[in-house]
């Protein structure tokens, strides 16, 4: 359905609610098939969007937008880096972020900065689940 809807604000919806369904599998294929020509720019951060604020997704979504950054443009690249590495909420995540993005950055200052809020906000969010437990942690992690 999203590939016939014209109008870019009901894609958009489609898209991010084909992010969230919290199933992997859905997930991997989603991300199989996000090269799609028929596919925006828009449609593709949607769909990375929902993917990445779900558990079951957020790996792999990660790791896909690591090694897409291109098919992503640059122009959004720091609403990118804080948006989708936000969602996360551990060390491990962090670092898979600063080790992939860093390197990519270089010399952007926008970019750099964007990505040293998300990989502070990824660490707080851990030290404040280790702290006091995955429901205030998971109110953390999605506050803006």
């Amino acid at each position: 359905r999203m590939a016939r809807e014209t109008e870019r604000n009901q894609r958009e919806i489609i898209a991010y609610a084909l992010g969230t369904q919290r199933d992997e599998v859905a997930g991997n294929w989603l991300l199989d098939h996000l090269d799609d020509g028929r596919l925006s720019f828009a449609d593709r951060r949607e769909v990375l969007q929902g993917l990445s604020e779900e558990t079951e997704t957020r790996p792999a979504a990660l790791r896909w937008i690591v090694s897409h950054l291109d098919l992503l443009s640059r122009r959004s690249l720091p609403e990118l880096i804080v948006s989708y590495g936000g969602n996360a909420c551990s060390a491990a995540d962090a670092q898979m972020w600063d080790a992939a993005i860093r390197p990519r950055v270089a010399g952007d200052v926008a970019a750099t900065l964007a990505l040293d809020v998300a990989i502070e906000k990824l660490g707080n969010c851990e030290r404040l689940r280790a702290l006091r437990g995955d429901d205030l942690a998971d109110a953390f992690r999605t506050a803006d």
